[in-house]
Formats: C-alpha cells, structure tokens, sequence
C-alpha cells in the first residue's frame, strides 16, 4: 500500500508543477476502475484479504481523482480573479492613456503592483494580451478562457485562438 500512496503522491505533486490535470485524473480514474475490478475479482474467488487490499488501492487513485478535479477548480477560479484584476487594470490604463495597453507588462507598475499569477502550476498559467482579450491557459492544449475588454464578456476558446500558426 505504501508504494501506492507514493504515486498518488507524486502524481499530485507532477499536477502541482505542471498545472496540467485531466491526463493524471484520466489515467488514475482507469486505474482505479482495473484495481476495483481485480478486487471484485479476488473477492468472488473467496481472497478477502487481497480484495481489501486492492479496494483499498483503488480507493486511493479515486480520492486523487478528485484532489486533481478540485485542483482544477482551484486554478480556474485563481484564473477567473486574475482576469478580472487586469482587466480593471486594462481599463484604468485606457482612462489614463486613451487605449488599452499594448501588453500587460504596461500595466505594471502604474495599474497594477505585479502581474497575477493565473493558477497553481510551476510551468503553467500564464495570461496573454491580444487583440483587445485577455486569455489565460491552465493546461496546455486545451481550451482556454478569454475576457473581450470591449465587449465586457467571458469566451471559451481553443488554444490555437491565443497562438495562431501552432
């Protein structure tokens, strides 16, 4: 058992630096399933104890299922703050300047003290400033939300929308 609560460790921990949690929740979600179908298993052939044993492990990967979930609840709504923080931000400097900034290091440190962070991760969450919306990315690939400071509106869009031509 303790060879299992190590990887679910470090499968946290790999979340954690990277930012990235749908491959690790998938992944743990499958071996949860195969570990919970061996205990059913074990537990038909009359094993009790191997079947605890294997319950007990797929326990386990299902609660790091749900700390990746939660951890990517955590990072959207880190995002969400940080989005509306420089977007006030965005609109203070076109009350001072007349147009939004170019990019978001102009809002530093007149607008804003520092530039927030966009998520848990080490490596990602990360905003960008282009052509008037905000993004943020919390996992590389997928989608990322956008704030449009025209249009005062939230937008979903693919990862290919915030870098054209990858």
């Amino acid at each position: 058992m303790m060879e299992t609560i190590l990887f679910v460790l470090a499968m946290l921990g790999i979340a954690l630096l990277q930012g990235v949690s749908y491959g690790p929740a998938l992944a743990s979600a499958s071996i949860a399933v195969l570990l919970a179908a061996a205990a059913l298993a074990f537990r038909l052939r009359g094993n009790g104890a191997r079947a605890r044993e294997l319950g007990m492990k797929a326990a386990a990967f299902a609660v790091l299922v749900g700390a990746l979930f939660a951890l990517k609840t955590i990072n959207r709504g880190i995002a969400a703050r940080g989005t509306e923080q420089l977007a006030s931000a965005c609109e203070a400097y076109k009350s001072r300047t007349g147009s939004y900034p170019a990019s978001l290091d102009l809002l530093v440190p007149g607008e804003i003290s520092s530039l927030p962070r966009a998520g848990l991760s080490l490596s990602w969450g990360r905003y960008l400033l282009r052509d008037g919306r905000i993004f943020h990315v919390t996992e590389p690939g997928l989608m990322a939300g956008s704030y449009d400071l025209a249009g005062k509106s939230w937008k979903s869009v693919r990862f290919s929308e915030m870098f054209p031509g990858y």
